[in-house]
């Protein structure tokens, strides 16, 4: 039998209206390929991202920045990249709707013509998965110091 707070360390829940959704982080061998390829992707959204910020706001610690980014995303990446980043991170999604049995989520169903929750629902998976690789010690360290040499 699988220790309650091992499975709740890997399973992570937003509530959107009136609905539950439970995503499964990705394992890091999946995580790691996957992350590597949203630094590749995401990198040149930062950008953007940025420039939509106030000059004093603290990048990563914003809540909206991933929302930000998956909408960015949503605008700037080819159907196959966005599929694959979308399928991978919400493909073991389970969806609780009051009432009734919890389910996997039915992503052409569930999300048909709701593509504002979509966005919601992809931005916390995003977060969830990969704000590591974009927090302390992961790219937004490393993009500081490169930073700081070119301007010396």
């Amino acid at each position: 039998m699988e220790d309650n707070s091992v499975i709740n360390k890997f399973q992570k829940k937003i509530n959107v209206g009136d609905k539950e959704y439970v995503i499964r982080v990705l394992p890091a061998g999946v995580g790691m390929k996957m992350g590597l390829r949203l630094v590749k992707i995401v990198t040149p959204l930062l950008g953007g991202v940025m420039d939509d910020l106030s000059s004093n706001s603290d990048l990563f610690g914003e809540d909206d920045t991933f929302t930000k980014l998956a909408s960015k995303m949503v605008l700037v990446l080819e159907e196959e990249q966005l599929d694959e980043i979308v399928h991978s991170v919400l493909s073991s999604a389970v969806i609780i709707e009051k009432g009734k049995i919890p389910r996997d989520l039915d992503f052409d169903n569930d999300f048909m013509a709701n593509y504002g929750e979509l966005i919601e629902v992809l931005a916390f998976a995003l977060k969830e998965n990969f704000s590591s690789i974009f927090q302390g010690k992961g790219i937004r360290h490393h993009l500081a110091g490169m930073v700081t040499k070119v301007l010396g």
